[in-house]
């Protein structure tokens, strides 16, 4: 695994288990502030993410099948840390709410984890386009496409009865 992926990784690691330890620290919500600062960290930290992921793509790209690998597990992983780190959030808003406080930007919270829910199932799709093998093979249905396509198609015909047939052919 690159480092990278390991320092990337160990952030993640870090962050879940700080909540965690808090959560199991506190019978409840000390500050409404500290949790929408949780929560700003979380939405700065998916659009980070997200640059990364792109990143982690590219870099995975090509004839290496380890490394689409390693990249498919990294993100699937990754992904599922960023959705607990979020649940965990989720839980200490809930908590501020019902002692009457708001959180600012709460709500932004539930589509940044639907993101990380996008990026777990797309990536695999994604990674596979990236290895060499599968683009090469798709490139070259490609270039077959053109000779099998009708050059000319009368669409009076999609519309026509079964059993008529068009006079304007």
């Amino acid at each position: 695994m690159s480092v990278l992926f390991r320092i990337r990784t160990g952030e993640k690691e870090a962050a879940q288990k700080e909540i965690e330890s808090w959560k199991a620290a506190h019978d409840h919500v000390n500050s409404a502030s500290e949790v929408a600062g949780l929560v700003e960290e979380a939405l700065l930290e998916r659009d980070q993410d997200e640059t990364f992921l792109q990143r982690v793509l590219e870099r995975a790209r090509g004839a290496d099948r380890g490394k689409i690998d390693e990249a498919h597990q990294f993100i699937q992983e990754y992904c599922r840390r960023s959705i607990r780190i979020h649940d965990l959030i989720r839980e200490f808003v809930q908590e501020a709410r019902q002692t009457g406080h708001a959180v600012a930007r709460a709500d932004e919270l539930d589509r940044a984890t639907a993101d990380y829910l996008t990026w777990q199932e797309d990536y695999p799709d994604l990674l596979l386009l990236a290895y060499q093998p599968v683009a090469e093979a798709i490139g070259r249905r490609i270039k077959e496409l053109p000779g099998s396509v009708p050059r000319e198609s009368n669409w009076r015909q999609l519309f026509a009865e079964e059993g008529e047939t068009s006079t304007a052919e």
